[in-house]
């Protein structure tokens, strides 16, 4: 059975989005599988997209969906990262591809919109990615147990789900950003709908030191937060440093809230991968999916909000918590998840 992957094409700005597509990219290429390669159409992000924008986005989708139809080989297991650009039109083309190609296609869920709820007016585009073209999937890699179990509610097999657990995080080096002298790291979108609860870290305790990593950041400086400003993920390996890293979202240091903080329930951030893979343990919402992986592994600890972060730093045993994350870097920085991952789904496609 051939193997190969659908590789879309990324726009001209790397962001994290795109490093975690790519590194999916990278490993499976190492694996043996062979990318069919897909073009993008990327509308402007600095305003409304017009007509003709439309149109042409369109028209690019639709292309693919067709393109993928006569590229993919016949009788091989297809590996697409979701959501994938054009799902509408791709979605037509499932049906076709497994009944007159015989194709097996596995899906690697990289977001479901659908939970997010970021998409307003494109809520039910969303659902159809998420609850109908998934569904057709011979097999679907999900970020951890909890998103399984919402998959499973859904009434998605149990037998074609499999848990990721993390997401990997290849460095072009070994790279140790860890600095017990440092603050705690927060990396990523920065803006006020995603991260509004930067605006109350002055609440914290004054012996609490932030740096701060990623676009969109427009607060007046304050004593504790460090600005470092924003960068491209490869060169933010290099630039960043901390103690801990944190992994909150939503407006709140209260709890996680909101669209994006109630998605923690399900999601494996990636910026979690990212500070393993420099060797900086983690402090994650207690509530969320990865709280549990976190505790288990001793690779940092959960909290119920912001405030108890300090008591919780003095009660770690140090030597045990670097020990355990020098384990887990290795293993993210090699690819070790989605090899394992993949390992599981080969074996059971190949059964049928």
């Amino acid at each position: 059975m051939e193997k190969v992957f659908i590789k879309t094409e990324n726009g001209k700005n790397p962001h994290a989005g795109s490093k975690a597509r790519d590194d999916v990219d990278e490993l499976l290429k190492q694996r043996g599988y062979r990318p069919i390669i897909v073009g993008n159409y990327e509308p402007r992000e600095d305003r409304k997209e017009n007509l003709f924008e439309k149109i042409q986005r369109h028209v690019t989708s639709l292309v693919n969906a067709f393109r993928l139809f006569f590229l993919l080989p016949g009788k091989s297991m297809v590996v697409m990262q979701h959501p994938m650009t054009g799902f509408v039109y791709f979605n037509w083309m499932i049906n076709p591809l497994k009944k007159i190609k015989k194709v097996k296609l596995v899906a690697l869920i990289h977001d479901l919109d659908s939970l997010r709820k970021l998409h307003g007016e494109n809520q039910k585009n969303d659902e159809l990615a998420d609850l109908k073209l998934l569904r057709k999937c011979d097999a679907i890699i999900c970020h951890n147990s909890k998103m399984k179990e919402y998959l499973i509610e859904e009434k998605f097999p149990e037998e074609t789900i499999v848990s990721l657990e993390l997401f990997d995080y290849l460095t072009p080096e070994v790279i140790t950003a860890y600095d017990e002298s440092k603050g705690i790291v927060i990396a990523g979108n920065l803006n006020e709908e995603k991260s509004g609860y930067l605006r109350q870290l002055k609440q914290l305790s004054k012996e609490l030191v932030f740096e701060l990593y990623g676009p969109n950041y427009s607060e007046l400086p304050q004593e504790s937060v460090h600005y470092h400003g924003s960068f491209a993920p490869d060169d933010l390996l290099e630039a960043i440093k901390g103690s801990y890293g944190l992994v909150w979202d939503g407006s709140s240091i209260g709890m996680c809230e909101g669209n994006f903080g109630e998605y923690l329930r399900y999601n494996n951030s990636h910026k979690a991968s990212l500070y393993l893979a420099v060797g900086i343990p983690v402090i994650v919402w207690k509530e969320s999916a990865l709280s549990e992986f976190v505790e288990n592994e001793g690779i940092g600890f959960s909290i119920s909000n912001l405030y108890e972060i300090e008591t919780k730093i003095t009660s770690q045993n140090k030597e045990e918590l670097i020990k355990n994350v020098a384990v887990m870097k290795e293993k993210v920085t090699n690819g070790y998840f989605l090899n394992s991952a993949m390992s599981v789904v080969e074996g059971k496609l190949e059964e049928k």
